[in-house]
């Protein structure tokens, strides 16, 4: 029985995706928020939502502490501020997203449908991390009173930057979740195959 359960486990790490490409991968994307670009447009989120859809909900913990560290090196040389937190926070969020779209994409054979989900996602993991790092905003006070009007008024101020990331994480977004949903697709197949084969 424990031989077995030995087996299966090995089984499952083995075929479970890499991790370091994905770590690489981070950094790179990382490495272009530092380079000039425009405000509020880079890969970074998206690739980060992508990581998180391609490793799953198993290590979904290991996936922000990669995003996190990844984008924490790029914060070395960008700089910090108050909220932090609430920027890790959101883009933990976005890792979520990610590992919540993959297994639903798959289910979804027809491509158009596909790729509306897609841009759903995407839609969604921007959007979460818009409201959790201008809540931060907000809470920290130094810009904001903590009232309602301070808090419509962050929301509103914040929109123009918004729209931005939006259309970046629309794009680059749904662009990698598409792709990893096909390379999981075909990684499930040649999975399959292999079984069959042994």
């Amino acid at each position: 029985m424990n031989a077995s359960r030995i087996n299966s486990n090995s089984k499952k790490s083995s075929h479970a995706p890499s991790v370091w490409p994905v770590a690489g991968i981070l950094l790179l994307a990382a490495l272009a928020r530092v380079i000039p670009h425009t405000a509020n447009v880079t890969p970074f989120f998206a690739v980060a939502m992508a990581a998180g859809a391609w490793l799953g909900r198993d290590q979904l913990k290991l996936t922000s502490a990669l995003a996190i560290g990844s984008m924490f090196i790029s914060d070395l040389v960008l700089g910090f501020h108050w909220t932090m937190p609430f920027v890790y926070g959101g883009l933990s969020l976005g890792i979520l997203v990610g590992a919540m779209s993959n297994p639903k994409l798959l289910k979804t054979e027809n491509r158009v449908l596909r790729f509306v989900k897609s841009v759903a996602f995407a839609a969604a993991g921007s959007t979460g991390f818009f409201v959790v790092s201008n809540l931060g905003v907000w809470a920290v006070g130094e810009i904001y009173p903590m009232t309602v009007d301070g808090l419509v008024a962050c929301f509103v101020m914040a929109i123009p930057f918004f729209m931005k990331s939006l259309v970046s994480d629309l794009f680059f977004g749904s662009l990698f979740l598409m792709g990893v949903a096909h390379l999981s697709s075909r990684r499930t197949v040649f999975l399959q195959d292999g079984a069959l084969n042994a």
